[in-house]
């Protein structure tokens, strides 16, 4: 088990501004429909998700 571990602590920009270089290779658009643990992930989201 990770010691300190928070699910959903870090938005998507976060983990994007860890890798600058990315945006030398990719042209990434990013929506964040929800920042929960995987265990809160319910069909209804996947439904979301998937649209």
């Amino acid at each position: 088990m990770a010691t300190g571990y928070q699910p959903g602590a870090l938005s998507i920009d976060a983990l994007l501004k860890e890798v600058p270089d990315l945006a030398n290779v990719a042209n990434i658009n990013i929506k964040q429909l929800f920042n929960i643990k995987s265990a809160d992930l319910t069909t209804e989201r996947l439904l979301a998700l998937s649209k």
